[in-house]
């Protein structure tokens, strides 16, 4: 669909949104028809009864008559009422089921979606404005079949009222056509600023995002403490909240220009209207129970066309908002990575020319890396910090795109291939340690406990130090993890957590070994046992491992020395300790303070 100033037209968001709307169920839009019906019905009658009791009263009428006829219109009058009301809280309910949908959808479509396009700047502002319109009980996805509602009942009233005023001069249906049109311009204008301030502040509200995130974790709030950050994060708040607030006074002006328009408008228009029915009435061209319900009709007609700008308005700044739902959800680059990677028992790895920056504009964070990684090779990666380890480590599983050269595995570029096939060949154990919210065997295989083997999840747990902490709780693998999330749930220190991982990338058992630093929180006697294990989980296949302790990487067949985003340096351990090498001149210097 051919787009204008980055924008889908309405009808094809809409279109897009009843869609979704269909999918989830039918009622939905019987409750909303229902409540259109119910609503115009109301008007009417409100409308009529007044010139009934009007005519009623004029002519002498009886007590008993008046009441009889006001209960001729007040019952169904009722019953309308709560017909209304009723399918308006089943549209509540339909979209706010409707809205939990599209959040696991938006979840599904992140955890799916490449791992180097979530790096980028462009999705995160895509995301962060796709999140906005499902956030809250008022997200657009939960209120928009509501004022699609809202429109239809305003267009009936505006037909209905029409065909009634018609009967007294067409001069009324100008006057209120013209003053729609005037406010409905007016409302334009202020919309499409609305929603300008609404793109640019995307990127700040990811900002105050992070903040409030950063603070409320737990894991950061030892050293906001201690190092007294709390003042800082509260200033970095308060400068976001004051840019903030130049768009909220920019959307209050505008709301209060709107208001003085929209008044100074129907002021104009209802002195016009009035004076023309009064000269009708004065020429005796109306009865005064006309002019009673033409009076009436002008209000409901005057109301409608102000719904209808009003809700029409907000049907196009909820399609806007559908529209930046859709720019997410529809985000995927093209790609020619079609090909599906042959798992294979061994792999072989080749990089050539490999770069790598974040930004088009920054610097080389890999600069120009060639290296090959024979079958069943044991290959140590080490460096400075910021040397570039753990990115190489991502280039070289498919999780990062290189921005020169070609990664290879069994001679196959991986930039041909589906990332899932890719990622196939690998299981990793990286820096940072998540844990699912759910049993400890789950946790290991990354399945369904119905899908997991408890009998090799057991035996990887034996294998990466981790049984006899396991064996002691009373639900031993059925245990849940997470105490944040489950009150019986199991805490597990830094080292335990790091031991579950090893134990996770146990059961995988794909063709090539990923370990960044995967010994950190571990004591040396823990650490000297997961080297062993280490042989055993690597024999056969290859593997790559980072480590900050060179005294670890004796036992790799060949070590390759990174420094600045280069490689530096490529041998075994004895090899590169010969000569004045970087890894020498880093070995002697740690063996000073770590034995």
């Amino acid at each position: 669909m051919k787009r204008k100033n980055d924008i889908r037209p309405l009808w094809n968001n809409l279109r897009y949104y009843t869609r979704l709307v269909l999918k989830s169920g039918k009622m939905a839009f019987f409750a909303a028809i229902v409540y259109v019906v119910s609503a115009s019905l109301l008007a009417l009658l409100r409308t009529y009864e007044l010139k009934y009791v009007v005519r009623a009263v004029s002519q002498g009428a009886e007590a008993v008559r008046l009441m009889l006829l006001l209960a001729a219109f007040i019952l169904p009058m009722i019953l309308l009422t709560l017909s209304s009301e009723t399918s308006n809280s089943a549209i509540y309910w339909y979209s706010r089921l409707l809205r939990t949908e599209l959040i696991k959808k938006l979840n599904a479509k992140r955890m799916k979606m490449r791992y180097w396009l979530l790096l980028e700047e462009k999705t995160q502002s895509l995301l962060e404005r796709a999140r906005r319109t499902l956030s809250g009980d008022n997200a657009v996805t939960q209120s928009l079949l509501l004022t699609m509602a809202e429109c239809g009942c305003a267009l009936l009233e505006i037909g209905t009222f029409a065909v009634i005023l018609l009967h007294a001069d067409a001069i009324i249906i100008v006057a209120v056509i013209l003053s729609a049109a005037a406010n409905y311009w007016f409302m334009q204008r202020m919309r499409q600023a609305e929603h300008d301030d609404r793109k640019q502040s995307a990127a700040f509200h990811r900002r105050m995002e992070y903040l409030f995130r950063l603070s409320e974790k737990d894991a950061y709030g030892k050293d906001i403490r201690i190092y007294s950050m709390s003042g800082w994060i509260l200033s970095k708040l308060d400068a976001l909240f004051r840019n903030r607030l130049k768009y909220d006074r920019r959307s209050a002006g505008r709301t209060a220009q709107q208001l003085l328009f929209e008044g100074s408008v129907t002021l104009l228009r209802d002195a016009l209207i009035y004076a023309v029915l009064i000269v009708l009435f004065i020429r005796a061209r109306l009865t005064l129970d006309d002019f009673v319900v033409y009076t009436a009709s002008v209000s409901e007609l005057s109301a409608a066309f102000l719904s209808m700008i009003k809700y029409y308005n907000r049907l196009k700044a909820q399609g806007m908002q559908i529209d930046e739902l859709r720019d997410y959800m529809d985000y995927e680059p093209e790609s020619s990575a079609s090909a599906e990677l042959v798992k294979a028992d061994s792999c072989r790895i080749e990089m050539e020319g490999v770069s790598f920056r974040y930004s088009d504009d920054g610097e080389n964070v890999i600069d120009q890396v060639s290296f090959v990684i024979e079958p069943g090779e044991s290959v140590a990666l080490v460096g400075p910090n910021g040397a570039g380890k753990s990115t190489l480590i991502q280039l070289m599983c498919g999780l990062l795109k290189p921005t020169e050269g070609t990664v290879r595995i069994n001679g196959t570029d991986i930039s041909q291939c589906s990332e899932t096939s890719v990622l196939e060949m690998f299981t990793a154990v990286f820096q940072n340690i998540y844990l699912l919210p759910c049993s400890i065997a789950e946790n290991v295989s990354c399945c369904p406990m119905a899908e997991t083997d408890i009998t090799l999840a057991e035996q990887c747990l034996r294998r990466a130090g981790l049984w006899e902490r396991i064996e002691i709780l009373p639900r031993r693998m059925e245990s849940r993890l997470e105490p944040a999330v489950f009150e019986d749930a199991v805490g597990l220190s830094g080292g335990e957590q790091q031991k579950l991982a090893i134990a996770r990338a146990i059961y995988r058992n794909a063709p090539v070994l990923l370990l960044d630093e995967p010994t950190a929180a571990l004591d040396p006697l823990a650490e000297s046992a997961v080297y062993r294990e280490y042989h055993e989980m690597t024999k056969g296949r290859s593997s790559v491992f980072v480590s900050h302790r060179l005294a670890s990487t004796r036992f790799c067949s060949r070590i390759l020395v990174l420094d600045g985003g280069k490689l530096k340096e490529s041998g075994t351990h004895e090899e590169l300790l010969r000569g004045d090498t970087l890894y020498a001149k880093m070995y002697r210097e740690q063996s000073r303070y770590y034995i």
